[in-house]
């Protein structure tokens, strides 16, 4: 039971769901909803000045809705528009996203070690049977073929899972699920 908890304990602490919600995260953390906006000058193509509204976060301008110059009361005060803004906001995200992503990679061959290891319990074994014997013996992917592993629909609770995170498949569906999964 010792070697269960500490496997339970690897698999909850880098789970690929985990690594969803992190990543989501960091999205949402840097998701910019131009919260501070100031009018810039750009000059267009042939060499006139166009007037716009760039957030000040992330460089972005809402669509690129043009001001006409007429509105404005004194067009010479109107800063330039920050073409790098965008760009840097940009690295910067991504760089947030791959910090999250080098986390999880370097935890990645210990889950799935630990993996391997939980697939060879007693504990997994029974869950295993019931999740097939639920299924009738049959492919919950077919419907046709006998059934002979449980699928993870979710790896949140792996080690402790719930039996409906489970699916009865035979070997030809389960290779087509994980096909799929790689794909997306």
């Amino acid at each position: 039971m010792a070697e269960l908890t500490h496997i339970r304990d690897i698999l909850a602490g880098t789970s690929f769901d985990a690594r969803a919600r992190a990543l989501t995260a960091v999205r949402e953390e840097w998701r910019c909803l131009h919260p501070h906006k100031e009018l810039r000058v750009k000059t267009n193509a042939a060499g006139k000045p166009m007037y716009v509204e760039q957030c000040v976060r992330c460089g972005g301008t809402d669509g690129g809705r043009w001001v006409s110059p007429r509105l404005i009361h004194d067009p010479s005060s109107v800063p330039q528009f920050d073409e790098d803004l965008a760009v840097r906001f940009r690295a910067e995200e991504r760089a947030a996203s791959q910090e999250v992503e080098e986390q999880f990679a370097s935890n990645g061959a210990e889950w799935w070690k630990a993996y391997n290891a939980y697939l060879e319990t007693a504990h997994w074994r029974e869950i295993r049977r019931a999740v097939i014997e639920r299924a009738g013996g049959r492919c919950e992917g077919c419907g046709r073929r006998a059934a002979t592993q449980a699928h993870h629909l979710t790896y949140v609770h792996v080690g402790n899972e719930f039996l409906w995170e489970l699916r009865a498949v035979c070997d030809h569906c389960h290779t087509r699920a994980h096909d799929q999964d790689a794909a997306d």
